[in-house]
């Protein structure tokens, strides 16, 4: 089980088919026996994502597809550690999960992760009779409280033998081994299941998907370019940074402000300036991102941060008004209020007062 049978059968297409993943998009696995026209549709896909990344970076753009790091891992090469270690860190989230939620494939992959790293840890240097004995507590041990955060009780080995698992992948349902599908799933053998799921997650379940990615970029330049570049900084190159991290000093720093048609501009002691300033300061990162759509049309930033970015501030140009999300409007004030509140608190002021316009290049 991973939590949402119920709602996968009253709806298969929903989007609890899916591997869902909040740290970003990553393919899901195919099935080895996938039908042609389906492997087609996939790899052809992700071909297209590869040519459309690859030509935004020709032409130094970026698309902000929130793509998941592991991704761009695989990409370069593979993942420098452990297929465990990429599934754990893949599978964060359990230290969150509350007792009303139910629990993904993701939750029972960590927790049986922590289970097997202890399990490895205290087995070394043990011999048979102990590592019986060290299998016999894990199997007694309680499982759905300590490690799923549910408001009851069950140990490991119940919940094994009552849910019937079997060494089946618990996201496409397909055999992890031959006569997994009828091979039962135990404390035994728990270690030998997460490191199958693992190699199908990143291995030989996305390997055409990766494979054809890669083709695309290659469609549009030489993939080999980019094998210099740490898999972060591939990343940043093609999809933006992820982080959106300012203060007010690079916000000063690098922000430019410029005349307007009738020569008139702000300098960085204006009221407008530095009300805008806080604002943009206070906000939060999901606020941000629509910042930067909004003055942009991409809510990421570009390689090199806000210092690349170029937005240029003038004051109200009467003549005429932008009509492009490059050109786009700010608000700010004319006449800045006797009292002025604290950061954040001027949005629906900053609305009604004059417009002011900014210039991305």
């Amino acid at each position: 089980s991973d939590g949402r049978d119920s709602d996968c059968k009253l709806d298969p297409e929903g989007p609890f088919k899916y591997l869902i993943n909040a740290d970003g998009l990553f393919p899901q696995p195919l099935l080895p026996d996938a039908a042609a026209d389906v492997v087609e549709k996939c790899v052809g896909r992700f071909r297209f994502i590869g040519r459309l990344l690859g030509k935004a970076c020709r032409d130094k753009f970026t698309v902000p597809l929130p793509l998941h790091a592991h991704f761009f891992e695989l990409v370069k090469g593979g993942y420098h550690g452990t297929t465990l270690d990429m599934l754990r860190a893949f599978c964060r989230g359990r230290d969150t999960l509350l007792p009303s939620d139910d629990w993904t494939p993701q939750h029972l992959l960590e927790a049986y992760c922590t289970v097997v790293l202890e399990a490895r840890e205290r087995s070394k240097d043990v011999d048979v009779i102990g590592r019986k004995a060290l299998y016999a507590e894990l199997h007694a041990r309680e499982f759905m409280s300590r490690y799923l955060n549910r408001s009851y009780q069950c140990s490991l080995g119940d919940f094994l033998s009552s849910s019937v698992a079997t060494f089946k992948d618990p996201l496409t349902g397909a055999p992890l081994c031959a006569g997994g599908e009828d091979r039962a799933l135990e404390v035994e053998n728990l270690d030998e299941y997460v490191e199958l799921v693992a190699t199908f997650w990143f291995d030989t379940g996305v390997g055409r998907q990766i494979k054809a990615f890669r083709a695309g970029i290659n469609d549009v330049f030489p993939f080999s370019s980019l094998q210099i570049f740490s898999a972060a900084e591939m990343e940043v190159m093609l999809c933006g940074e992820r982080s959106i991290d300012w203060d007010k000093d690079s916000l000063q720093q690098h922000i430019k402000l410029v005349s307007n048609e009738q020569g008139a501009r702000y300098n960085k002691k204006s009221q407008p300036f530095l009300m805008l300033l806080d604002e943009l300061v206070a906000m939060p990162i999901a606020d941000r991102a629509r910042f930067l759509d909004f003055v942009t049309a991409c809510p990421r930033l570009p390689p090199g941060g806000l210092a690349s970015l170029g937005i240029e501030i003038a004051p109200e140009n009467r003549s005429r008004c932008p009509v492009t999300r490059a050109a786009y409007t700010l608000q700010s004030y004319r006449e800045a209020p006797s009292r002025a509140g604290p950061p954040g608190t001027h949005t629906q002021s900053l609305r009604r007062a004059a417009t002011s316009r900014a210039r991305s290049r």
